[in-house]
């Protein structure tokens, strides 16, 4: 179902951020503006994720709608620099499916996005899917699968490898008996499927909640998620750093980014590299 369009928008539920700046040699962010209404829609939209296009300046924005109790599909929406709106998309949309939970990830070799997004196969069964999308959103491809294990594979977050033009998809693992855990997927810049890794398991110990970044100077992801040690632990934040091939991550110590004992640390931010 397209989103409600009144006057040439659409309209009520919308979608806002605040583009900040941070100056050279001053340590803190400032409001260049005010809220920019992204997307308004007769349906709420969620979860909005964004990444910048270095070659034509400008950002991307995905999120999802709610269309119907068994319909969320996907969508996008340029905007530009200045925080003004350009043309906007639908990534997945008209199936009558859930698809929900979009992140994105640009490629500034190939002038593309990769969107990856969870999809409802069953109450029980989640799968990931991604499409690569062109700068201008003047071609969005045919959707293709990046996950189809049983459980639930959900809560993606994806980076960019310019180094081997290759993409890096983490994401939590919710398996039938409810062990929780951490897992990624190479995808290479035309989409096609590199190696899979898992990256953190225990059968103590959840693990939710994935980010990642990428560092082109020293060709390295570092991987960041919650852990549930369960009793009187709390939820901490722990990570692991990996190589652009995943060789040797699964059996690596974890990295305790943050662990006070009790008190619970849960869905860190993405991550990102300076």
């Amino acid at each position: 179902m397209a989103p409600t369009i009144v006057n040439g928008v659409p309209a009520r539920v919308g979608l806002m951020v605040i583009v900040m700046t941070v100056l050279t040699g001053v340590a803190s962010a400032q409001a260049l503006g005010p809220e920019i209404l992204i997307w308004v829609d007769t349906v709420p939209s969620y979860r909005p994720a964004v990444a910048f296009d270095i070659v034509h300046e400008q950002f991307l924005v995905v999120w999802y709608n709610q269309q119907g109790p068994a319909a969320l599909d996907v969508y996008a929406r340029r905007v530009n620099l200045d925080g003004s709106l350009s043309t906007w998309f639908a990534i997945v949309a008209g199936m009558g499916e859930k698809h929900f939970n979009p992140v994105v990830a640009y490629n500034h070799l190939g002038q593309e996005y990769l969107v990856v997004w969870t999809r409802e196969f069953a109450a029980t069964d989640y799968d990931l899917w991604g499409s690569l999308v062109a700068w201008n959103g003047s071609t969005v491809g045919t959707p293709f699968a990046i996950n189809l294990e049983v459980g639930k594979q959900d809560f993606p977050e994806v980076a960019y490898n310019p180094n081997d033009d290759e993409y890096l998809v983490v994401y939590g693992n919710t398996w039938p008996g409810g062990l929780q855990d951490i897992a990624a997927q190479r995808v290479d810049g035309d989409g096609s499927l590199l190696s899979w890794a898992n990256i953190s398991t225990s059968a103590t110990a959840d693990r939710f909640a994935p980010s990642v970044a990428f560092s082109p100077e020293l060709n390295t992801y570092l991987i960041g998620y919650s852990r549930d040690s369960g009793g009187t632990a709390g939820i901490d934040v722990a990570g692991k750093v990996a190589a652009p091939n995943l060789a040797g991550v699964s059996p690596a110590p974890e990295i305790a980014i943050v662990d006070d004992g009790t008190a619970d640390v849960i869905n860190p931010a993405p991550v990102s590299y300076t």
